[in-house]
């Protein structure tokens, strides 16, 4: 993900309020036994909190996918 987003500089940071949050624990496999879940791996993205969870893969491309579903999301509210 890194070389795919630009990194801003410590003194960008000071001020930085992120508008959503990935938490990624890809290594945490979801509770297949949860109502509606067939699967130990989840993305499910929040659009009210702004926060968006991966369990259960590492693959990055689930990272890549769900910051650019946010990202269409956002250009659609404008």
């Amino acid at each position: 993900m890194r070389n795919m987003l630009i990194r801003p500089s410590r003194k960008e940071l000071e001020h930085f309020h992120p508008d959503y949050v990935i938490y990624n624990a890809g290594a945490f496999p979801a509770n297949r036994f949860t109502t509606g879940m067939t699967s130990s791996t989840s993305v499910a993205i929040n659009f009210a909190e702004k926060e968006m969870v991966i369990l259960g893969t590492e693959y990055a491309g689930e990272m890549k996918k769900g910051k650019r579903l946010l990202f269409f999301a956002c250009i659609v509210d404008l």
